[in-house]
This record gives C-alpha cells, sequence and structure tokens, in this order.
C-alpha cells in the first residue's frame, strides 16, 4: 500500500470520526434542549393551575352573589349550577398542583383546604336561600364569604408565586448550562 493511499484512507478515518461526533454532538444537544424545556415548563403548568384555581374561585364568588340576589327560583338553580361547575374546575386543577408542585406540599394542602371550608360557607347561603332567609344569606355572602375569597385569594398567590420563580431559576439555569 503506497503512502499516498495510507495518508487518504487516515485522512477519510478522520473525516468520518469527527462526522460521527458532530452528529452525536448535535443529538446530545437537541435531546438537552427539549429537557431544559420541559423541566423550564413544569413549573409554569404548576402556576398556571393555581391560576386556574384562583380564577375560578373569584368566579364562584361571583355568582355566589348571583345566589344571593337571585329573584326566583330559576335565577337560583342557574346561579348554583354555575358555583359547582366552577367548583369542578378548581377541584379538578388541585390534581395537577398535587401530582407536580416542586414546592411544600403543606401549602398546597392549606389552599385546598381553604376551599373545602369556603364550600361549607357555600352552602350555607345556598340553604339560606332556598329557605327563603334572603337577609341573612347576602350579609354570610358579604361578609364570611367575602372574607374566606380574600383568604383563598391571597393563599394561591403564595403558589403562583413560588412556582413562577422555580421556573425562572430552572430557566436561568438551562441558559448557563
Amino acid at each position: 500500500m503506497s503512502i499516498h493511499r495510507r495518508i487518504s484512507l487516515g485522512f477519510i478515518c478522520i473525516i468520518m470520526l469527527l462526522a460521527i461526533t458532530g452528529i452525536t454532538s448535535i443529538y446530545n444537544l437537541l435531546k438537552l434542549s427539549q429537557l431544559t424545556e420541559d423541566i423550564y415548563r413544569h413549573p409554569f403548568v404548576v402556576s398556571n393551575a393555581v391560576r386556574s384555581i384562583d380564577t375560578n374561585l373569584i368566579s364562584m364568588h361571583r355568582y355566589m352573589k348571583d345566589v344571593a340576589l337571585s329573584r326566583n327560583d330559576m335565577e337560583l338553580e342557574s346561579a348554583i349550577h354555575k358555583v359547582n361547575e366552577h367548583e369542578k374546575l378548581a377541584l379538578k386543577e388541585f390534581d395537577i398542583v398535587f401530582k407536580q408542585f416542586l414546592g411544600d406540599k403543606s401549602k398546597v394542602q392549606t389552599v385546598y383546604q381553604a376551599v373545602l371550608d369556603w364550600k361549607i360557607i357555600r352552602d350555607e347561603v345556598i340553604t339560606l336561600m332556598r329557605s327563603g332567609k334572603k337577609q341573612q344569606a347576602a350579609q354570610i355572602t358579604k361578609g364570611k364569604g367575602a372574607e374566606h375569597i380574600f383568604y383563598l385569594n391571597s393563599t394561591t398567590q403564595v403558589l403562583i408565586k413560588y412556582e413562577t420563580n422555580k421556573a425562572e431559576t430552572f430557566y436561568q439555569k438551562a441558559v448557563t448550562n
């Protein structure tokens, strides 16, 4: 085998090794990029779920005002139905939060328990409205109900802030890497 042929063969082997190394590097970078994107989006899934819970709680409170202001049984039952729909949506979002929350899960449990506690208040208002005690129902909605919703909003904001900060931290680490 001639010297030129050996040099050509060696050169071809080096080119092939460089090509394989380049392709492997590109593949690994794409894989790392996807992993980074998944990590980055993960906390936003939770914060979006908590935002959805917060929005549904606000809607529930709004429709509870409609319950208290209803003028007939049809309006009352319609408002109760809307409250129940938003409650189901909020409770469904808790499944995501409980599974994926990256912080202290007792914070999630606190918010969840507060939602269950609010259910007691709203059921009391509904019972009063169905029995014709509109004045008492309105007072509970304006007082105890509104205070509890304020508490719920502030506790959900803690979860949103935590997860948003966690997402930003993940993103900064990903950029650094």
